[in-house]
């Protein structure tokens, strides 16, 4: 991966500190002949966890990211992030309980709400190590498997439920607490229950909503969106057109495409997949996208930084920091017995589109 230090580090994917050395090293997805891995690559992450889990308060925090993260790419992701919501992101954390089902994220309310120990995964997103000039390690973040957002309100509804923003205050105590998600498969945390979520939120603020104005003002601008769906749509529109004439559109479901028996050889809805209205065409999703969707998300994204917007008191935010217990940790969702199942996707798509977007400079 030629990221921002030329190529020479460390792809680490789905690592957040936390996850201790052999999760860690099993999930490294760049330099995997042994004899060119970072030495201290697995020692950096586990540092910066150790760095995390001893600040005191808000300022420690801020000071720990700076030691260890490319503060401006995590606020410029965390700005990408929300702007689409990516509601199955890497600021999501599910719980997760030994025995709730395998490396499934599913797990009981009664286990999680209120619990004396909390073990939250997260997921969907690459970590990078680079080396800057001075030799010390900065850790960025990138996006990965982000082809379910860009969604309406109606959507957004069913897979956040009751999770509260991103950036909404919550203190100690209200990190024992979950909330029911993801069409109410899932129990999740508060995503400022996170250090590093919590760090972006209050004491790095001011770098994130930097981000979100340089987006605003520049890739996310409604007119370039709108454009660029337009062009999209100019190209692929005929070719759509020609493959319902040839029955080719919509797809069909083939058993090996799905474990359901009925739905061998069924004919797929026009945009009935994930939760889309089936009844419209083709045609009808992207105007609602380029027309209702864009406008709503941008809009959201701009009132999520408005002055009138209340962000919490100090008591809201509490006294201390959340996920104080020794045995309180972040869990991976998967491991090394699954592993070949994720590897050999790429930065494309929607992720690399999204990647294009955090880079500020397009």
């Amino acid at each position: 991966y030629d990221g921002a230090g030329g190529g020479a580090g460390t792809l680490l994917k789905e690592v957040f500190p936390g996850l201790n050395k052999t999760e860690i090293a099993e999930r490294l997805e760049t330099n995997e002949n042994k004899k060119k891995v970072r030495k201290n690559s697995v020692a950096q992450v586990l540092a910066w966890a150790d760095a995390l889990n001893a600040a005191t308060d808000d300022y420690e925090l801020a000071k720990v990211m700076f030691q260890f993260a490319d503060v401006p790419n995590w606020a410029a992701y965390t700005a990408v992030d929300r702007a689409v919501q990516h509601w199955d992101g890497p600021w999501n954390f599910r719980c997760k309980h030994v025995g709730s089902d395998g490396e499934s994220p599913k797990s009981p309310k009664d286990m999680c709400d209120g619990a004396d120990t909390v073990n939250a995964m997260t997921h969907n997103f690459m970590i990078y190590e680079r080396d800057d000039d001075d030799k010390t390690t900065r850790f960025q973040i990138w996006p990965w498997d982000v082809d379910s957002t860009w969604k309406s309100a109606k959507q957004l509804e069913n897979q956040i439920g009751a999770l509260p923003e991103w950036d909404e205050a919550s203190s100690p105590a209200a990190c024992r607490r979950t909330f029911t998600t993801t069409y109410n498969m899932t129990e999740q945390y508060a995503p400022s229950c996170s250090r590093v979520v919590r760090s972006l939120g209050r004491g790095l603020r001011a770098e994130y909503v930097k981000a979100v104005r340089q987006l605003l003002n520049g890739p996310l601008q409604l007119c370039r969106i709108q454009a660029k769906i337009d062009r999209w749509y100019g190209r692929i529109g005929q070719l759509i057109q020609r493959d319902r004439e040839l029955g080719l559109y919509p797809g069909r479901l083939s058993k090996e495409a799905d474990d359901d028996e009925n739905n061998n050889g069924r004919q797929l809805d026009e945009g009935g997949m994930m939760g889309q209205d089936p009844q419209k065409s083709f045609e009808a999703h992207v105007l609602a996208l380029r027309d209702e969707i864009v406008p709503s998300l941008i809009e959201r994204l701009r009132d999520s930084v408005s002055c009138s917007r209340a962000l919490g008191s100090a008591a809201d935010w509490g006294t201390g920091l959340p996920w104080s217990n020794k045995e309180d940790r972040i869990v991976a969702m998967w491991h090394a017995s699954d592993r070949n199942m994720r590897t050999g996707e790429s930065f494309g798509g929607v992720g690399g589109y999204l990647k294009e977007l955090i880079d500020l400079n397009k």
